[in-house]
């Protein structure tokens, strides 16, 4: 019967080790999740987590019981209250309306958002060319007739190595759109991912989209830093607004 008693003993340390092992597992894949809103300026408003964001409407953003910080490259303001009319109208806890020429994200205030810095902006270099012509739909014979040929230079990862998010495109609306294309990829500890790559074949030029980075940020010290980039268009087949990119784990998650 002691015997009996010992094994069962052994049985329950060995679930209890078990069970602290799975939460703790539990604990640590959610450590980083977050839940919030988000508006980019007169882009988008979108509730965000850590692995989607989904669209939602302006009377959403008004009605939700908290406030918002601000911030612009420049700028942070924090606590306000928005209200659309035509476009959004920022309300400070006085209820002083702001004005805010710049671009801007706004967020919900309990979430601790960094933008990061562009540490330097240029034109792709041969290496990037050869795999760009490599991977791109479109065979690029002049880059220096493009609408968009930038790249920027970043820490898109807590450590010293320098990042990348390269983006070559045409979108000139007297040419053909059979000759328009967008292509863009980042490169993340010298792995490279593509976001974009398309070709417009039989369609209005005025229709095809450029593109242009918006803003990049990390969410409550998290890994994974966030891409925003605008889709733009010349004619009304669609508003402007935002594709949002995460680089979880040297992969991409497309949020939206």
């Amino acid at each position: 019967m002691i015997e009996n008693i010992k094994k069962y003993k052994y049985i329950i340390i060995i679930l209890f080790i078990f069970l602290v092992v799975y939460f703790m597992l539990i604990f640590s894949m959610n450590k980083f999740s977050y839940e919030g809103y988000f508006v980019f300026k007169n882009f988008g408003n979108y509730r965000c987590n850590n692995k989607k964001c989904k669209e939602v409407t302006y009377k959403k953003i008004e009605d939700v019981k908290i406030s918002y910080n601000i911030q612009t490259n420049n700028n942070h303001y924090k606590n306000y209250k928005l209200k659309y009319i035509n476009s959004w109208n920022l309300f400070d806890e006085n209820k002083e309306w702001k004005n805010i020429e710049e671009d801007y994200i706004a967020y919900s205030n309990d979430l601790n958002l960094k933008l990061l810095e562009i540490n330097n902006a240029r034109n792709v270099n041969e290496k990037e060319k050869k795999y760009i012509n490599k991977s791109c739909k479109y065979n690029i014979k002049n880059f220096d007739n493009l609408d968009n040929n930038i790249v920027y230079e970043m820490h898109l990862n807590n450590n010293d190595k320098m990042d990348k998010i390269v983006m070559v495109g045409r979108y000139n609306v007297e040419l053909p759109s059979n000759k328009l294309f967008n292509f863009i990829y980042i490169e993340v500890d010298g792995k490279r991912n593509i976001l974009i790559n398309d070709t417009y074949k039989n369609m209005d030029s005025y229709d095809v989209p450029g593109y242009m980075l918006y803003f990049v940020y990390k969410i409550n010290e998290e890994k994974e830093s966030i891409i925003t980039i605008v889709e733009n268009y010349f004619s009304n087949v669609s508003e402007p607004h935002i594709k949002m990119f995460s680089t979880k784990n040297k992969k991409i998650i497309k949020l939206n």
